[in-house]
């Protein structure tokens, strides 16, 4: 016989399921409010133990008798090595005068280094600049004094050197590595600071819309005087920040498009990918993200609730960290209330993405805004169509022919009226795109052979157009003519003082 639920237990479920009614239909009140409010809110949605998105990637999304054995199910997932060396003599030298030209000593400083587009790109460039003769360490500059997640611990066993920025000895610890430039991606404002009591060449990279969000411009301009250059990962990022930053030299502003890492995406079996996780006959759209509000995932399945119920073939899985654990629950209530919920898979940071995008038929992301997006690149790279908003990066990717998919709308509109304040305002109400997403993910299901046919054609376009070599190349030539620079003018201020530089 069940036991009866626990009256207490009842009780914050109650509670729990109002106060996310509450926060979805809660009256417009002014910024200042919120930010009050929210602590409190974080606080008493808490009282339950986490209603997680599923971790279990073994086990299928669909409960169809899978051909794949315990063995090969394992090897779909475990085959490969993510990132494996092609050279290991190559990585984090602690020395220099290893590499066959004089090497540049690149800090790569970041803000955190666990999961996420960003700390993707800091660990593919540690990664490949050394075989560029940039030699490279890694600084984990969390503000917050973060303990270093996955990739930071990836990094360190590979042989490349990792800082920790909450160790009180980081400072001058990268004082002896004696860096010639620090490259920046989301790291703290001290990084800045060391660098220029260092005295050498600082490189921003600014990997989306949110880098601008909130931005004192007037503070931007005098901190640019401190920057050598900019890296921005789309046009649309580099126009709007030379747009609140006129006086910064156009020439510094650099666009450097992200790329796939081939290492992380060789191919999969699709046929073993799709009994892996129980699909047949099923049309399986992905989208990667975490559960945050940036990536809008309440809208998203929402959408596709109302997609589902004239598509019973149809399901959504969406995988992602979810990072903003009130976000996340809302999805997952969403998700429960529906009818359709079965044909809605909510799952944790999926540990190998090529697997899930070789099984997929599609790929989709309804983001608010993106820098330059890893998951919908890497999904035309697995020779996906994809549906994705109007945001940094996407036009670049998607084009406007529709060879490769459909841009949709920004959710908010367009995509130079995103802020925090919008994102919020909206993230449970309708957005404007609602109905063109709907209406994009209906015509790619029912184009459903012709994209199957051109997956190998477009995987192929895909793998020239977002080559890795070029991308940190880019990087590497940005890096030297940066610290070339920097040499001449120290040297050309040594030779007038009559003093060398050490």
């Amino acid at each position: 016989m069940a036991s009866k639920p626990h009256r207490g237990g009842l009780m914050r479920t109650r509670v729990q399921r109002s106060l996310l009614f509450l926060q979805r239909h809660r009256p417009p009140m002014p910024r200042a409010v919120r930010v009050c409010v929210a602590p409190y809110f974080r606080r008493l949605i808490g009282v339950q133990p986490p209603v997680v998105v599923d971790v279990d990637w073994s086990a299928p999304l669909l409960g169809h008798p899978s051909p794949a054995s315990g063995r090969e199910a394992d090897h779909v997932w475990h085959s490969y090595p993510l990132h494996p060396p092609t050279d290991p003599g190559n990585w984090g030298r602690s020395e220099r005068g290893t590499h066959r030209r004089p090497a540049v000593r690149c800090l790569l400083a970041a803000g955190s280094l666990d999961v996420g587009g960003m700390e993707e790109v800091v660990a593919f460039l540690a990664r490949r600049l050394p075989a560029e003769g940039v030699e490279v360490a890694v600084l984990h500059a969390s503000p917050s004094g973060s303990q270093a997640g996955r990739l930071a611990r990836a990094l360190s066993a590979e042989g490349i050197l990792v800082l920790d920025a909450s160790c009180a000895e980081v400072r001058e610890g990268v004082r002896r590595w004696q860096p010639d430039v620090v490259s920046g991606h989301g790291a703290a404002p001290w990084v800045l600071d060391l660098a220029n009591d260092l005295d050498v060449p600082y490189v921003d990279t600014l990997h989306g819309m949110h880098d601008l969000f909130r931005t004192d411009w007037a503070a931007e301009r005098q901190r640019g005087h401190r920057i050598a250059a900019v890296v921005t990962v789309s046009e649309l990022i580099k126009s709007q920040y030379l747009r609140g930053n006129p006086v910064m030299d156009s020439a510094s502003v650099v666009t450097i498009p992200n790329a796939v890492d081939d290492r992380q995406h060789r191919p999969v079996d699709r046929e073993l990918a799709r009994a892996t996780l129980g699909l047949d006959r099923e049309f399986l759209w992905v989208s990667l993200g975490r559960f945050s509000m940036q990536k809008n995932a309440y809208a998203l399945v929402r959408v596709f609730l109302e997609v589902a119920k004239a598509h019973p073939e149809a399901h959504l899985l969406v995988a992602g960290r979810p990072d903003d654990r009130a976000y996340a629950e809302q999805v997952v209530s969403l998700r429960d209330r529906s009818a359709h919920r079965r044909q809605v898979h909510l799952r944790d940071h999926c540990p190998r993405p090529a697997v899930v995008l070789a099984a997929a038929d599609a790929f989709v992301l309804d983001s608010f805004f993106e820098g330059w997006s890893l998951a919908s690149m890497e999904a035309l790279y697995a020779g996906l169509p994809v549906v994705m908003s109007d945001v940094g990066g996407g036009r670049e990717q998607l084009g406007e022919d529709g060879r490769r998919g459909h841009l949709v709308a920004n959710p908010a509109g367009r995509a130079e009226d995103v802020s925090w304040e919008r994102m919020s305002d909206l993230r449970y109400a309708r957005q404007h795109n609602e109905a063109e997403l709907s209406c994009a993910m209906a015509q790619v299901m029912a184009e459903r052979d012709r994209w199957a046919e051109a997956r190998g054609q477009l995987r192929a376009e895909s793998i020239a157009r977002f080559d890795p070599q070029r991308c940190v190349q880019a990087h590497a030539e940005l890096l030297r003519a940066v610290t070339e620079r920097s040499s001449s003018r120290l040297g050309g201020a040594a030779a007038h003082t009559g003093m060398r530089r050490s």
